[in-house]
């Protein structure tokens, strides 16, 4: 088959609700590598489940940025399955991207087994993100920088972050200040809540520029001066 006829008999694959899955992985299994992943990229909006079902199970194999786009869009699929091997993807290319919409999945997918899958992806992918920012902070001299890090591992469970978050409260730099400020309202709990208020307590009791003053006042007004 030329080129021009498997394009054709693609498009026509696409829009047929009836299509063979058994044709179309024989006719996937014929073409060289890098044809197989334009094919099967195609395939992932074919209107047959089976179809693009297979697609997204193959796909796995390929090492692409355009997989990647593809399984971001298979996270919003209608088909449990499809979504499922979505987030196989975004785990297996270790996609850290995706992190926030695969736990947007755990948390409101109605399907028990998708939230099963989306709870292993996000083990293994956290784990890696925090392997990735600890290996940043030794290297990273721009304090702003470390405010976004600090945050993010507290976020993923590394609680002994706090300590140097708070920290940053000391900086000389107005912004670091600021930027503290607000992670700091962001991952306030009842389990952090004395260390921080604290903290917070002792810096409004130095004498602060105005944009550092009106930050607390709209994060922390409860305690404000």
């Amino acid at each position: 088959m030329h080129e021009n006829e498997r394009d054709k008999w693609v498009i026509k694959v696409l829009s047929d609700n009836d299509a063979d899955v058994e044709i179309v992985e024989d006719f996937i299994l014929k073409l060289n590598s890098n044809e197989q992943l334009k094919r099967l990229l195609q395939f992932t909006d074919s209107r047959n489940s089976e179809v693009k079902l297979y697609a997204y199970e193959e796909l796995i194999r390929f090492s692409d940025e355009r997989v990647l786009e593809a399984a971001g869009r298979g996270l919003n699929e209608s088909d449990e399955l499809v979504r499922i091997s979505a987030i196989e993807i975004i785990q297996e290319q270790n996609d850290l991207r995706q992190l926030a919409k695969i736990m947007e999945l755990l948390k409101n997918d109605e399907n028990e087994l998708v939230r099963c899958f989306a709870g292993e992806a996000i083990g293994v992918l956290s784990e890696n993100l925090i392997e990735f920012l600890e290996e940043r902070i030794p290297f990273e001299v721009d304090s702003l920088a470390l405010v976004g890090v600090y945050s993010l591992l507290y976020k993923l469970g590394r609680k002994e972050y706090l300590i140097p978050l708070l920290t940053l409260l000391k900086d000389d730099y107005h912004i670091i200040v600021i930027r503290t400020i607000i992670a700091l309202k962001e991952i306030l709990s009842l389990e952090n809540q004395d260390l921080i208020f604290g903290a917070i307590t002792r810096l409004k009791s130095q004498d602060l520029p105005v944009s550092i003053n009106d930050a607390l006042a709209r994060c922390f007004p409860e305690n404000h001066a």
